[in-house]
């Protein structure tokens, strides 16, 4: 059955996406969805699907009789005897067998049977695996894209400083001329608008990175003409419970595949004790065979055998009359008990034993570090709600000290030194603001996602 996976939480309003999109930019929508078709690891999971698939019909071909047809053809060089008993010196002798076989296994300790279950639960396993590295690629997927995004947030920032202080230069340009300001002034700007030149050239790289880490995601090569969409909103989601989040949690398709593993593991101890029984089998042949060198004794009218000078005369036997005459069936019934590999069979039992706990070891594992997981998830869902309020309320409150400290210092009651503190508060807190919007908004979908992964 398939689950729902980030996509769907998307395209229930979790995103604002305009329906105009521009075709070359790509949305968060689209980066999902052309990962989960070229992703080299999704492909390649796939391909253990189809083995797994081959697998199962290749069991059910276990209860198939074989049915083999065999000829042979021989052509020999020696002496021989002949019908007389006569020694033929290098006599050439044709000769050719034919027969067709049968054999099937009828009981074998359930061996086959509980081979096709664990291909069964084999191909099951396959197939959670393949779902959950889907689900995983489409939240590094969107965790690659917030990244892109929280980078062009913050370069469009640091360009707003940049704007900003290069018309603080203008204007102290033009203060030092008229001698309202001193030159110190004018520096402290210069020093404050490199300083920002420098953190924008940070933000360049740090955004080409993101870029190139969500193109990878997605197999693309041309980093250069990746573009995502900048006119994808974001929503701030409501708070969830955690105990709803880890009750829906223990659907998720890697808890599926460790609890698939367990019951595979129980069906190859099944199998390693199947060696302890015997093995019946049927079996049935039918053949015939050719030789040049056989002779068919010839008789005359009253059925006597016709001699000349004491000897028995003989003429050719035809093909179809050796075949026929020298047919044969068999029928085999054959039972088989293992003696010599007890102890071996002893062994891998235990070995299938000791799978089986290491088995549901791993589920526990698998388990408990889910849980966990969504247990610091949710923490952090509240801390980084806390960050955020705290990081809007100091960038609301840093513009307004912002403008007070531009008025000031065009009326040259605050120093240059002391209004770059202050602008440089304000780019801190919007960065902070930024990371912190991201932060909270990614870890909250992901509860959710954990909330609405579903069974159908």
């Amino acid at each position: 059955m398939k689950k729902r996976i980030i996509i769907q939480i998307l395209s229930l309003g979790l995103f604002s996406v305009s329906l105009q999109a521009q075709e070359q930019k790509w949305s968060l929508e689209k980066c999902i969805r052309y990962a989960l078709e070229n992703n080299t690891d999704v492909r390649s999971s796939a391909l253990v699907i189809n083995a797994n698939r081959i697998l199962v019909d290749k069991s059910k071909l276990d209860y198939v009789p074989h049915l083999n047809f065999t000829t042979d053809y021989r052509f020999d060089i020696s002496r021989s005897l002949d019908a007389n008993y006569a020694f033929i010196e290098n006599a050439k002798v044709n000769m050719a067998n034919t027969g067709i076989y049968l054999e099937t296994v009828v009981f074998d300790g359930f061996r086959k049977y509980n081979n096709y279950r664990k291909t069964l639960f084999d191909l099951d396993v396959s197939k959670a695996d393949f779902e959950a590295l889907k689900n995983d690629l489409s939240l590094s997927v969107m965790m690659s894209y917030m990244n892109v995004m929280l980078g062009k947030e913050i370069l469009q920032s640091i360009k707003r400083q940049i704007e900003i202080s290069e018309n603080n230069l203008q204007k102290m340009t033009r203060f030092l001329e008229e001698g309202m300001a001193t030159d110190e002034n004018l520096q402290n700007i210069l020093v404050q608008l490199d300083n920002e030149k420098y953190s924008l050239a940070e933000a360049e790289g740090s955004l080409k990175g993101a870029v190139i880490s969500l193109c990878s995601l997605l197999n693309l090569k041309d980093y250069d003409a990746f573009e995502i969409d900048d006119r994808l909103s974001i929503e701030m989601p409501e708070r969830l419970q955690l105990a709803d989040v880890l009750s829906s949690a223990l659907s998720l398709p890697q808890i599926k595949a460790a609890k698939k593993r367990v019951n595979s593991s129980e069906y190859a101890l099944k199998i390693a004790k199947s060696d302890f029984y015997p093995v019946l089998s049927f079996g049935a042949s039918g053949a015939s065979s050719f030789s040049d060198a056989r002779k068919k004794m010839l008789f005359d009218e009253n059925g006597v055998p016709v001699m000349v000078d004491n000897r028995i005369q003989y003429e050719t036997y035809p093909l179809t009359s050796q075949l026929k005459n020298h047919r044969f069936g068999l029928i085999t019934i054959s039972l088989s008990y293992p003696i010599s590999n007890f102890i071996q069979t002893r062994k891998n039992v235990a070995l299938a034993k000791n799978n089986i706990l290491q088995a549901q070891i791993n589920l526990e594992v698998a388990e408990k570090n889910l849980t966990e997981h969504i247990r610091q998830v949710y923490s952090e869902v509240e801390t980084a709600k806390k960050k955020y309020d705290a990081a809007q309320s100091s960038v609301e409150h840093t513009r307004t000290l912002l403008v007070y400290a531009d008025n000031k210092l065009q009326n040259g009651a605050l120093t240059t030194s002391d209004y770059i503190i202050t602008k440089n508060n304000l780019l801190i807190s919007e960065a902070q603001a930024s990371k912190a919007k991201y932060e909270y908004f990614f870890k909250s979908e992901l509860l959710k996602f954990y909330l609405t992964y579903e069974t159908k």
